[in-house]
């Protein structure tokens, strides 16, 4: 389904974006992240919002350890059962 997530870093080195992953899945262990290419950035977007709104919520927590976040839409999966 078309949802959002949110954009929390993304860099030309794989090492650097595997280290903000790893930061920010000690924080958020239920939340889901991707990392994308795209020449010759990589990117970490995290989340499978349906709403802008949820995804909004989020930003707002990560704001000092990730304040150049910003809400993509795409693609998303649908939200895990637990």
């Amino acid at each position: 389904i078309y949802g959002y997530r949110l954009q929390v870093f993304f860099d030309s080195d794989k090492t650097k974006v595997d280290e903000a992953r790893m930061r920010f899945s000690k924080s958020y262990p239920k939340i889901e992240t991707y990392v994308s290419y795209s020449a010759p950035n990589y990117f970490l977007r995290v989340g499978d919002f349906r709403n802008s709104s949820d995804a909004d919520r989020l930003k707002a927590e990560l704001g000092a350890e990730f304040p150049a976040s910003f809400i993509v839409q795409e693609r998303v999966n649908l939200p895990r059962i637990d």
